[in-house]
């Protein structure tokens, strides 16, 4: 059996991407923007949640 080490780069990435998509609304917005493409107005409605505006 061959193995390969991950980088810690790719550790870290893994990790990121496996904890938004543990998130429940997260995975259901995967969903939903990999069938089509959808507004992030119309996802907050589709999720009963609210836009928020970050200023930089």
């Amino acid at each position: 059996m061959h193995t390969t080490k991950l980088s810690e780069a790719e550790i870290a990435m893994a990790a990121c991407l496996l904890t938004a998509m543990g998130n429940r609304k997260r995975k259901l917005i995967i969903d939903i923007v990999s069938k089509n493409e959808t507004s992030v107005g119309k996802l907050a409605v589709m999720l009963g949640m609210g836009q928020r505006c970050h200023s930089s």
